[in-house]
């Protein structure tokens, strides 16, 4: 697996401005305040998200039509095998509303969740230099520093007006499963921000460290434990010599998972429940646990698939369905009706 680049260098950005002359690489400008807008919006509530989102969804619009309309078209665009990927992904969920087995409305809204993807394109149209990159990357960083120093003030038993805290799980926004996710992940791209010295390297890794130990120590997300140790084997792969990756791949996630286990209440309960809900899956059908719930939805999936190998079912809302023997508790089922969609 090839690591990522190491230098601000190797980022694919131009210097040039809308018609091709050198771009000053001072001061700001909308797209930059806008870009840096989004990358701190993910560590504030859903709601701040979401209006982020559409920000720059009808800024994008305007600024992108401007330079079509300019006969200036945007040669980012041209650069990233990601921009034709993305637009792949959002013509599949698209076209998948023509067999759709949902209501058209529902479709629609799924299939619009889905193209928020698209998002990733309108900022590489607005990134313009490496300057703004870095600072737009610094600007998701110092977002995600200051969402980890909230969690562990409510660790601390430090009372925060603006967190949640729902029921005491030390959740600052949303619920457990995103921020342990949001957590996992940002961990791994902060600690390798470390090479980009938008801050010092121990206080990159400071953060890194206590949002992983955030997740694993307090957090009651078993996806999230997924996520992070998957992470962790990501940065065992990019960080240590060849010869070591191996043992250390092996070695280091089940030694934190032990010292876990053994020493974690939290993760201990969690973890614990895994063997007793699938068993009673696989026995009674049982699907109102938390692995009862995702292996009904796997089980399903591998029958849709099989229904309709090529082309699927459509886009539409994923709904839990009723298993193909009859559950020892068919009131819990939500809604025991066609399988798991997918585009």
């Amino acid at each position: 697996m090839p690591k990522p680049a190491s230098t601000a260098s190797s980022l694919p950005l131009r210097t040039t401005g809308l018609g091709g002359e050198a771009s000053p690489d001072t001061g700001w400008s909308f797209r930059l305040i806008l870009a840096c807008l989004v990358a701190v919006s993910v560590s504030l509530p859903i709601a701040l998200i979401s209006i982020a989102k559409v920000i720059l969804v009808v800024a994008s619009m305007f600024y992108l039509g401007a330079l079509w309309w300019r006969q200036r078209p945007e040669m980012a665009f041209k650069q990233l095998l990601t921009v034709p990927a993305v637009l792949v992904i959002c013509a599949a969920f698209a076209l998948g509303l023509f067999w759709t087995d949902a209501d058209l409305g529902d479709a629609l809204t799924i299939a619009v969740k889905h193209a928020k993807v698209i998002e990733i394109v309108l900022l590489v149209g607005l990134i313009r230099t490496l300057r703004e990159a870095r600072i737009a990357i610094a600007a998701f960083a110092l977002g995600q520093a200051a969402y980890v120093l909230t969690a562990w003030l409510l660790v601390a038993g430090v009372p925060i007006g603006w967190a949640d805290n729902h029921q005491g799980q030390y959740v600052v926004f949303s619920s457990y499963l995103d921020q342990s996710l949001i957590f996992a992940t940002s961990a791994a791209v902060i600690w390798h921000l470390r090479s980009l010295r938008l801050w010092p390297g121990w206080l990159a890794a400071l953060v890194a460290v206590a949002a992983l130990v955030n997740v694993l120590l307090f957090q009651q997300g078993r996806t999230g434990y997924l996520v992070a140790f998957a992470m962790t084997a990501l940065t065992i792969l990019w960080d240590l010599p060849r010869k070591w990756r191996l043992l250390c791949l092996i070695a280091v996630p089940g030694a934190v998972m032990t010292v876990l286990y053994l020493g974690s209440q939290t993760f201990h309960g969690r973890v614990s429940k895994i063997v007793p809900e699938g068993q009673a899956y696989a026995q009674q059908s049982e699907i109102v646990t938390s692995s009862g719930w995702r292996l009904n939805a796997w089980h399903r999936s591998l029958q849709g698939i099989q229904a309709s190998p090529l082309i699927g079912h459509g886009v539409g809302p994923r709904t839990p369905a009723r298993p193909s023997h009859p559950p020892a508790s068919p009131a819990a089922i939500p809604n025991p009706s066609a399988p798991t969609r997918g585009a």
